[in-house]
């Protein structure tokens, strides 16, 4: 017991020895593994399955939203489909019901998609972007820079928050704390940005909606003419309540949606954006006609995502002014990463 407790006093103090500190490097000690990039990435959007999907940080009007679709079309099916099947077979219903997957598949789409996300970059980066110092602080004034898109200048303005000049028509959201491209609008209903990579997403879903509203309004009305049985339109109405609440709202809903589908058909028409129409800047140098514009919003592939948030993060860590600036980006090779970033606007005239 004597010879234990000498030997545990000698490596006590052997531990807290400066012999030992030159000893701690050389012991072997596993890596820690570095975190999916979406844990730490500096936004106010929400991360689910891992990285894969996201939204903005507004959830009460998503499920709004959701509970104005979901609810009145349960409520349908569950008093309307057996008379509906009795008397007109199986199709009516089988079409109703890919309406609503359709329309929800669309909405999912529009919500959960990177709508457009540029990247943060590093204060090195910065400074070669820039000119100006290392540390480019949120108060100084950084001029916009001059790009030549079809042949017009448009100015590029300096984002202090992601550390960049902004491509031509990216803005930053506010609500969702990124510089987005292609920028139309941050909608409340879906709770995500829509822009380059979820537009026509979006453009599906405030279509799709309204052709369902319509549809499933002609069947509460052909369900109130079938139960009338030869009775006068008018009681056959008052014994239908359901039916004739259903129809108004589901008018309402498609009155509106059709006038919003109109507002984007025309901003897909004259080759502009949402952001641009309501801050009343004109966009001549975007507008390629009607054919290229139209084939930009339906028919091209989509661009994939600059950050791909569910994969490890490379990390950089720059300490200035008290503060610790994170870097994260899509890869090493710069030129991929701009061609990734690349505005519709900007692609060769065969394309």
């Amino acid at each position: 017991a004597e010879y234990m407790g000498v030997l545990f006093s000698f490596l006590l103090l052997f531990s807290s020895s400066p012999a030992c500190g030159l000893l701690r490097p050389l012991m072997r000690a596993e890596p820690r593994a570095r975190g999916p990039l979406y844990r730490g990435y500096p936004s106010a959007n929400v991360f689910l399955c891992g990285g894969r999907c996201l939204k903005g940080p507004d959830h009460a009007m998503v499920i709004v939203a959701l509970l104005m679709i979901a609810v009145p079309y349960s409520l349908f099916m569950y008093l309307d489909s057996r008379d509906l099947y009795r008397d007109f077979g199986v199709a009516p219903i089988a079409v109703a019901v890919w309406g609503v997957l359709a329309v929800l598949a669309s909405m999912a789409n529009a919500s959960l998609a990177d709508p457009g996300i540029i990247p943060r970059v590093t204060s090195a980066d910065d400074e070669a972007s820039t000119g100006e110092p290392r540390r480019v602080s949120s108060t100084m004034l950084v001029q916009p820079r001059d790009e030549l898109v079809n042949g017009l200048l448009v100015k590029a303005k300096y984002c202090h928050t992601c550390r960049l000049f902004r491509p031509p028509r990216a803005v930053h959201c506010s609500d969702c704390d990124n510089c987005v491209l292609r920028f139309d609008h941050h909608c409340p209903w879906l709770g995500n940005c829509v822009g380059q990579n979820n537009y026509r997403a979006f453009l599906a879903f405030i279509a799709t909606t309204p052709c369902l509203c319509t549809y499933l309004g002609v069947l509460a009305a052909l369900h109130i003419r079938s139960q009338s049985g030869g009775k006068e339109m008018l009681n056959a109405i008052a014994e239908s309540p359901f039916d004739v609440l259903f129809i108004v709202y589901v008018a309402v809903v498609a009155i509106m949606l059709f006038g919003l589908t109109a507002f984007h058909c025309n901003l897909v028409y004259n080759g502009a954006t949402t952001h641009e129409q309501l801050k009343f800047i004109p966009v001549p140098q975007y507008d390629l006609g009607t054919g290229r514009n139209f084939g930009l919003a339906f028919c091209r592939p989509r661009i994939p995502s600059a950050l791909d948030f569910h994969l490890p993060a490379p990390l950089e860590v720059f300490e200035s002014e008290g503060h610790t600036w994170h870097t994260y980006g899509a890869g090493d090779d710069a030129g991929d990463e701009r061609a990734l970033l690349q505005d519709e606007s900007l692609l060769p005239p065969n394309l």
